[in-house]
């Protein structure tokens, strides 16, 4: 006997059993709609991705913006947020948020990406 004949035995047994087959056409479905929700999940994350480095840049421009008008002569709008203190630009109003941008594979992954953040902010006090 050939391998070849083995496998065509194989399969005409399994074609007939009529549970099997149903529970493949489900074991399908669910497939396609685990790759469906996979994928909205992958384009949830790439939009978040994107807000987080727009707000690092608006974030950074904001604080640019406030010490070329410090340094033209403003007083900053307080001396306990004034950008040239350590203690603000490292903390809250300089935050950096670090951001792992969602892999190939990403709609395909199970359980973790939930749990686990995919952004953080970074500053002094993390």
């Amino acid at each position: 006997m050939t391998a070849r004949t083995v496998l065509r035995n194989e399969w005409r047994l399994l074609m007939a059993d009529r549970p099997l087959r149903i529970a493949l056409g489900l074991f399908g479905l669910l497939l396609v709609y685990a790759l469906a929700n996979g994928v909205v999940w992958t384009r949830f994350q790439e939009r978040t991705v994107e807000a987080a480095r727009a707000g690092n840049v608006e974030r950074t421009q904001a604080l640019e913006q406030e010490l070329a008008d410090i340094e033209a002569g403003a007083e900053p709008a307080s001396r306990f947020s004034d950008p040239r203190l350590p203690n603000v630009l490292g903390g809250a109003r300089g935050r950096h948020t670090a951001v792992l941008t969602p892999g190939p594979l990403t709609a395909l992954t199970v359980g973790q990406s939930d749990l686990l953040p995919y952004y953080y902010d970074v500053n002094i006090y993390t």
